[in-house]
């Protein structure tokens, strides 16, 4: 399944080229096509592959905000419908820095008690429609950590549908990838804050931080698959990038009867943040 419907393709690539404040000779230059070319995908005269859709939508920083306050309304219904009321949005989205490498983050309030998969099928729905990675939360049980984020979230559909807050003035072309790596190992470090709000003794594979710990490991190691991240991932020893790549190759393909609770605890908890710290240092070195 791609990740980006193409038969959208007309409407995703006009809403993020307006959004990003770019013009259509502009987003065809990062991309390397022809200004004629990209107006006729914009006008449905022209196909798309799911592939050349995800590469016009990164250079243009399409950001979750759109497709969430697109179908804010859908998702509100469906989360009621499953048992979660009062459905709100916080993090980036809610601050309106979000980006593409940016997830979407959910809270509302159970009318019963919900279970995990009950949880992530909200979570699965809301990814399907809007194409990016969303996480959603009860809160009836919410860490320490992230309670002062919580409290600036925004309903999604009441009283009123869910508005994108304005984005930050047209960037230079760096600075994409720039903040991107910012907001995304912002993101992360909420993870971790969440992980750690969670003693080691406590943490086991059926607790709620384990999956937010599984995503540090997966997301960060991710950093290093991409080719304009690399000059700040040399901050990291290979070392690092070995365990890196190891742990979540065990978290995303062998399971979590692999992995070791306290070890894992331990990384994210002690080792991360390190990481961020360094990788956080040379981007702002870089800018």
């Amino acid at each position: 399944m791609t990740r980006f419907n193409r038969e959208d393709a007309p409407l995703l690539v006009r809403e993020a080229r307006t959004d990003a404040s770019l013009t259509q000779a502009e987003l065809a230059g990062m991309t390397g096509m022809s200004q004629s070319t990209l107006a006729q995908i914009e006008a449905g005269k022209r196909a798309v592959s799911a592939e050349l859709l995800e590469k016009i939508l990164r250079a243009a920083d399409y950001r979750p905000s759109l497709p969430l306050a697109r179908y804010a309304s859908s998702i509100s219904r469906y989360a009621m419908k499953r048992g979660l009321d009062s459905l709100r949005v916080f993090g980036s989205v809610a601050q309106g820095t979000d980006g593409f490498e940016s997830d979407i983050d959910l809270i509302g309030t159970p009318t019963r008690e919900l279970s995990l998969f009950e949880l992530a099928d909200i979570a699965s729905y809301t990814s399907e429609l809007t194409g990016f990675p969303t996480e959603v939360h009860a809160d009836t049980q919410v860490p320490e950590a992230l309670r002062n984020i919580i409290d600036e979230a925004v309903p999604l559909s009441d009283p009123a549908s869910f508005t994108p807050r304005p984005r930050a003035a047209k960037r230079q072309t760096l600075s994409f990838d720039v903040d991107n790596f910012l907001r995304e190992l912002d993101v992360i470090t909420r993870r971790v804050e969440r992980v750690a709000a969670v003693s080691a003794e406590a943490f086991n594979a059926d607790c709620p931080e384990y999956d937010s710990a599984c995503m540090v490991i997966i997301r960060l190691a991710g950093f290093l698959e991409r080719e304009e991240y690399a000059p700040y991932m040399d901050t990291l020893t290979l070392v690092e990038k070995r365990a890196l790549r190891t742990t979540r190759n065990i978290a995303a393909h062998s399971g979590y009867q692999s992995m070791d609770d306290k070890l894992l605890w331990t990384a994210v908890t002690r080792s991360v943040p390190d990481m961020i710290e360094r990788l956080r240092s040379a981007v702002q070195a870089d800018r």
